[in-house]
């Protein structure tokens, strides 16, 4: 009974998350934006063949920007961002897609590019694997929905994984900037994954 109640608590807060992951407040769609990605029927049916639905967003910046780069970040025992790999770094046009993929954040990530008719792809993954989430614990991850506003040289959160045994979870993509929530919550383990528009060379 008690692991049927714990399920149900978990699942509550993974919902809530999901709810939470959202830019907040855009009373219309900024000129510089990324969200996420509207799929066309045919773009739809691809992506649940390949079980890539999720983590897709489309961006849309002006002629100053020069590249996008993608960071993965592990939250320390302190409260503080330690960046635990980097993503890549591509040059991009104005517009484009983004592709997210992942399973457990502290594993690895891949990232794929489609802007201005070019394709990039850059993986990071350890040589091995690292354990399964243990059995005690749960693992909670979000990601960005909706449209978010993107400012030169800003990260800007797009996906949230949280590990821990707590019954009851707060946090999301918010508290990127206040990182110290977190551990007060008493949350084990927090990665987070972000992504840059630069127009800096």
């Amino acid at each position: 009974m008690q692991i049927g109640k714990r399920a149900m608590l978990l699942a509550a807060a993974a919902f809530a998350l999901a709810l939470l992951a959202g830019c907040h407040g855009l009373e219309a769609k900024p000129a510089m934006f990324i969200e996420t990605a509207k799929l066309s029927e045919k773009e739809e049916r691809l992506a649940e063949l390949l079980g890539a639905k999720q983590g897709l967003y489309d961006f849309l910046v002006d002629d100053a920007v020069d590249h996008m780069s993608v960071n993965v970040y592990r939250l320390s025992a302190e409260g503080q961002w330690e960046r635990y790999s980097g993503g890549g770094i591509f040059a991009i046009s104005k517009s484009g897609r983004l592709a997210i993929q992942f399973e457990r954040l502290e594993n690895g990530i891949t990232v794929g590019i489609q802007s201005d008719g070019e394709t990039g792809r850059s993986s990071y993954h350890l040589a091995e694997a690292k354990e399964e989430t243990p059995p005690e614990m749960a693992r909670i991850t979000t990601s960005l929905s909706g449209v978010c506003e993107i400012v030169y040289e800003q990260e800007v959160p797009i996906a949230l994984q949280i590990e821990t045994a707590q019954d009851a979870v707060s946090g999301d993509l918010s508290w990127f900037e206040t990182p110290e929530r977190f551990v007060q919550e008493g949350i084990e383990s927090v990665y987070v994954v972000t992504v840059t528009f630069s127009k800096q060379t």
